[in-house]
């Protein structure tokens, strides 16, 4: 994955995990739904749209896009993301100085006690082959997408928005984003920079339990499992105040008048983090909630 990529993909993958740990405080085992790909019909459609729910970084050979994923994915002819990957404009506007520095002159090595300054140079220069000063001033939210790859047994992790793109792509379908990069950096900025950087510390100094857990949470997604992947989340500690509300309910609120009407205009295949389908604020509720049928596809 080059890097401008995998820098736009920062957002994808951390609003995931995030979203998890949220969303589960909204969703007990009894009442989730396990299933990532789903099919929305009536309120209306004259043809069905598809939901499908993805984790946004994972080793190639467990990547899931079989058969079933495909022919629901052919029947459609548009595809939305969480943000529109086809523009280059975006992922350039994503790499400015200005989307990933921190403001007022904060850095990494004034929010964090010298000790923990010192644990994350270390493991930047002995685990991660970097150097932290090249992320000093950049928001610690983007600064932990770097350790992710850390956590995965591969070399080269994989995405499943890659695989959409590259599948529409091929079938001249248009790729649409269900939100713009402000939106989300919106959700990001509502997050002090001293969170992000206790939280970035917080990976750093228990790595051993956050590869597990992250592997675990793979696990959950693979075998479908949503009702372990809340349950894991609920394990997880050192919640942010507002998180939920700015980068969660906001965002699914808006995502379901946006769903509504692409699936009115177009058969439309909708793929963003799985997290986002569950509990009472997830997409398969405030659809069904809008008046539309929403049912899971086994495979």
């Amino acid at each position: 994955m080059n890097t401008p990529f995998f820098s736009f993909l920062s957002i994808l993958i951390l609003s995931a995990f995030f979203a998890l740990d949220t969303l589960a405080q909204k969703s007990s085992a009894a009442d989730t739904e396990n299933a990532l790909l789903w099919k929305v019909s009536g309120n209306g459609l004259t043809q069905e749209s598809y939901l499908y729910g993805t984790i946004h970084i994972i080793c190639p050979d467990e990547l899931i896009m079989n058969e079933t994923i495909k022919k629901h994915f052919d029947k459609t002819q548009q595809v939305y993301l969480e943000m529109d990957m086809d523009d280059l404009g975006l992922l350039l506007k994503m790499q400015s100085p200005k989307t990933m520095n921190m403001e007022k002159g904060n850095s990494l090595k004034k929010l964090l006690p010298t000790e923990d300054y010192a644990l994350l140079n270390n493991f930047f220069r002995d685990s991660l082959q970097k150097n932290i000063k090249n992320y000093d001033k950049t928001k610690p939210f983007f600064t932990l997408s770097a350790i992710y790859p850390k956590m995965l047994p591969c070399s080269q992790p994989a995405s499943y928005e890659v695989e959409f793109l590259k599948m529409a792509k091929s079938q001249k379908k248009e790729i649409l984003g269900l939100e713009t990069l402000d939106d989300q950096l919106a959700a990001v900025n509502s997050i002090s920079y001293k969170e992000q950087a206790e939280g970035l510390i917080e990976y750093i100094k228990d790595f051993s339990h956050s590869k597990s857990e992250f592997e675990r949470l793979v696990n959950a997604y693979k075998n479908q499992n949503l009702k372990e992947f809340s349950a894991l989340m609920e394990e997880e500690e050192g919640k942010t105040e507002g998180f939920e509300e700015n980068f969660l309910k906001k965002r699914n609120d808006k995502w379901t008048s946006v769903i509504a009407e692409a699936a009115k205009k177009k058969p439309t295949f909708f793929a963003f983090g799985a997290a986002h389908l569950i509990g009472e604020n997830g997409m398969v509720n405030l659809l069904r909630n809008a008046g539309f049928k929403v049912e899971p596809i086994a495979f």
